[in-house]
């Protein structure tokens, strides 16, 4: 495996070093080049870290703390999630929560690049964010059974109706539940 690291590692550069010297031959802009040998560099720039990470569990069979792990070559702000899923205990990336309006108009986004609180934590403070930029909150809101869970559970009468939509497994086609408006904001 190092010897075929040092083979690649060694083709980059020399890729690199020929995009340097022969940009003008290209179709390239400075700026494009620049960004690719900026994204070889820093791929090489790792390589050391990722030889001795992949040593440490493949030879070593010892586990890598994650805050010493290299997740991407690519992406630097990329974090372990643990879910705890069914078949994807942990994931890989950010979170990144999205609400819209039923036309795919985008009332409120917020990415998380640290570990992001449960899901049914994330609707209270949506909704306090779109209540504080319009002024107003939503006539009713849908969300999967964690949304419709604990505190968001918790919080219908201030937050309005949540419409649950829960997977019909056996019919397998989406089902609605919903409650009437506490608010009657539409």
């Amino acid at each position: 495996m190092k010897k075929l690291i040092q083979k690649v590692s060694g083709h980059a550069q020399v890729h690199r070093d020929m995009l340097k010297g022969n940009r003008e031959q290209t179709t390239l802009s400075e700026q494009e080049a620049g960004q690719i040998i900026k994204r070889i560099d820093l791929v090489l720039e790792q390589l050391p870290r990722a030889v001795y990470q992949a040593h440490e569990r493949i030879i070593g069979e010892r586990q890598v703390d994650n805050s010493k792990k290299i997740l991407s070559l690519y992406e630097r702000e990329i974090h372990v999630m643990v879910r705890g899923k069914a078949g994807a205990e942990s994931e890989f990336g950010n979170t990144l929560l999205i609400g819209e309006q039923a036309d795919g108009v985008i009332l409120d986004w917020k990415l998380y690049q640290e570990q992001a609180p449960a899901d049914m934590k994330l609707l209270p403070e949506s909704l306090e964010r779109i209540e504080r930029y319009y002024h107003s909150g939503p006539g009713s809101v849908t969300g999967d059974r964690a949304v419709a869970a604990g505190e968001a559970a918790g919080s219908r009468a201030a937050t309005g109706c949540i419409e649950k939509k829960q997977k019909n497994k056996t019919a397998g086609r989406n089902a609605q539940e919903s409650c009437a408006h506490n608010k009657g904001l539409n």
